[in-house]
């Protein structure tokens, strides 16, 4: 993971190709295609979004993702863009979420969504995180969010 966080123009390049590889299936109906992604996959599905590559790309979800701003140069959004947040979420400070916000303006993202649930940590969907160590280390489920 950390090689893709640190060159996320490599990330893109990998979205692409999963992207490409999904698209060409039979079963796939190439003109009504999204991305989804938990954690470090939502971060993935919101860069393929950023990217303006995949014209055909209908809507993004991003779940508990990590946000920030992309450093690559600005491109329209491409779809439709929900991000599901915990508000006590302490991966993603609420500079971060300024930042991805205003990189989601900058790209003219003309149909985001940011649901943020309040007082819920990272993870919130994953009903296994529920120790006491979970929580120390930021992780854990919300019921109310899942």
């Amino acid at each position: 993971r950390k090689p893709l966080r640190e060159d996320r123009s490599q990330m893109i390049e990998r979205m692409m190709c999963a992207y490409e590889t999904a698209c060409s299936m039979e079963v796939a109906d190439s003109a009504r295609v999204g991305a989804i992604g938990y954690c470090f996959g939502g971060m993935a599905v919101l860069d393929l979004a950023r990217s303006g590559l995949p014209k055909s790309l209908k809507a993004t979800v991003s779940l508990h993702g990590i946000l920030d701003r992309l450093d690559t140069p600005p491109t329209d959004v491409v779809g439709k863009v929900l991000v599901c947040h915990g508000g006590s979420d302490p991966f993603v400070t609420p500079e971060m979420l300024r930042d991805f916000e205003s990189d989601m303006a900058a790209r003219n993202a003309e149909d985001l969504h940011i649901h943020t649930y309040s007082g819920s940590k990272h993870a919130f969907t994953r009903p296994e995180k529920t120790t006491e160590g979970d929580s120390a280390a930021g992780l854990y489920y919300c019921e109310l969010a899942d």
